[in-house]
């Protein structure tokens, strides 16, 4: 039993249970109207029964594309066209961000400025920070590199090992979270986990819209053409609009929750390579140095081998 139980606390039950909710809702009387004649005889299942195998299952689903999900929602996936224009949106939005920072506070320290000038300018720090820092002629400068919002959020934690200590991120990504003490990655883990759990929801919403849309698409297509029919409607038009609106609606709200969690999770990533970058960099010199001295080690052997070599012949 202990055994189950760290198993279960290892999987989070978020990116399961509140995804497969969502979408379980839209698709279960459809569900039920197909099976509900062999439920009863399957260990004496019920309605009940079939909806908790329903959210297991669309959760699990849902969860197990969770990467390609994420990539979506960062518009890694989105089209060329579609990227370079939301990409120089973002530039446009992101220099009004500059100029109306600067316009404010000027050459002024931050004890110079009043209490509503003050706000505005951390208001403004903030939307600032959710894009990347890169390197430009005049110091550090922010620059979008994502096609929307979140991934630009993503990027800021993405691009932080490099921009502060000069190691790239992503090839050492794991190093970073290993070398990390216990709370750090503890920390890091959660505030993770919870900001994938509201992309996958908002997902689960979408999913949701689109079971309402092809449900009213059919009963108009129903009505136009009777003969296509298969059967009587198991719900009325209205569950098909509730289900369309109502999946846009958690579409849009969890995604906008999910961006001050992602926020919370690009945070903890950067105090976690804040404690952990020196002993990456002190494994990556002790690695160059046993390299180094494998390298010299074979080069030397190779150069006894090819002593016994002949030279091949002209012919």
């Amino acid at each position: 039993m202990k055994a189950i139980s760290e198993s279960l606390g290892k999987l989070d039950l978020r990116s399961i249970v509140l995804p497969g909710f969502i979408v379980a809702v839209s698709v279960h009387p459809f569900a039920h109207a197909l099976v509900s004649s062999h439920l009863k005889h399957l260990y004496q299942g019920s309605a009940a029964v079939l909806f908790i195998v329903e959210v297991a299952l669309l959760g699990l689903t849902i969860s197990a594309f969770k990467t390609r999900i994420s990539f979506l929602y960062q518009g890694i996936l989105f089209p060329e066209f579609v990227a370079v224009r939301l990409l120089r949106r973002h530039q446009e939005r992101m220099n009004r961000l500059r100029r109306r920072y600067f316009s404010i506070r000027g050459d002024r320290t931050v004890q110079e400025l009043s209490a509503i000038e003050r706000r505005i300018v951390s208001r403004l720090t903030q939307q600032l920070l959710d894009y990347p820092s890169k390197p430009s002629l005049d110091g550090m400068g922010f620059e979008p590199t994502n096609a929307n919002l979140l991934g630009n959020i993503i990027s800021t934690a993405r691009m932080y090992p490099l921009t502060r200590y000069g190691l790239n991120g992503e090839a050492y990504w794991h190093h970073f979270v290993y070398l990390a003490p216990e709370p750090a990655r503890t920390g890091y883990s959660d505030a993770k986990a919870a900001a994938d759990s509201l992309i996958l929801a908002s997902y689960s919403g979408l999913l949701a819209t689109l079971v309402g849309m092809i449900f009213l698409l059919a009963r108009s297509l129903g009505s136009v053409l009777p003969d296509l029919a298969v059967g009587p409607a198991v719900v009325p038009d209205s569950f098909g609009w509730g289900i369309l609106f109502g999946g846009l609606l958690i579409t849009l709200v969890f995604y906008w929750q999910s961006l001050p969690a992602h926020r919370a999770a690009s945070r903890a990533f950067q105090a976690l390579v804040d404690l952990s970058a020196t002993s990456v960099q002190r494994w990556i010199n002790d690695t160059d140095s046993s390299n180094r001295a494998a390298s010299n080690e074979n080069a030397e052997r190779m150069r006894v081998a090819l002593r016994f070599l002949k030279a091949p012949k002209d012919s």
